[in-house]
């Protein structure tokens, strides 16, 4: 049996005696106000104006994006570093553009 079929049959195995089981049952968290929390919103951007902008910038460097990774492995690494870099301020945007959506509740901005 080969490596990857012999994980694919534990992971299964484990799924399976997962359904079986039932699982215990988690205590009700008590009812927390709405108005209980605050997340300041310039800890991601300073104002929404500085968001669009970098944004902006950051489409451009993602457009410009390599498709195709090189094949040196020390090319490879490097390329590696930059997608992950990229991918991590592309996520800070939706995160920011996320939270503005869910503290707009009347689709004014």
């Amino acid at each position: 049996m080969t490596g990857g079929v012999a994980v694919k049959l534990i992971g299964l195995l484990a799924l399976s005696i997962g359904m079986t089981q039932p699982a215990p049952a988690a205590p009700a968290a008590p009812a927390a106000p709405a108005e209980s929390y605050s997340i300041d919103q310039t800890r991601y951007f300073p104002t929404p104006e500085a968001q669009r902008a970098e944004l902006e910038s950051l489409m451009t460097e993602a457009s410009a994006f390599p498709s195709v990774a090189p094949e040196s492995p020390k090319d490879l690494l490097e390329y590696l570093h930059a997608a992950e870099s990229l991918l991590g301020r592309l996520q800070r945007h939706r995160a920011y553009l996320l939270l503005r959506a869910s503290r707009d509740m009347d689709d004014r901005d």
